[in-house]
């Protein structure tokens, strides 16, 4: 289990936003969890795909 920015649990499917970045403020859906290296990809509306450290987003 891997928390984020505000220590809530990431879940697949889920919609979060990047804290920081070209892609910060802009929501996405949670697409894959890499627990060992505390990874999480979000696919945004436009079909871009940004790879975050967990604790560098908010889940809504």
């Amino acid at each position: 289990m891997i928390k984020d920015y505000n220590g809530r649990v990431i879940g697949m499917g889920a919609t979060a936003k990047p804290v920081m970045g070209h892609l910060a403020n802009r929501e996405g859906i949670v697409i894959e969890i890499d627990k060992t290296g505390g990874f999480v990809s979000l696919e945004f509306e436009d079909g871009e795909i940004g790879v975050y450290f967990n604790d560098r987003i908010i889940v809504f």
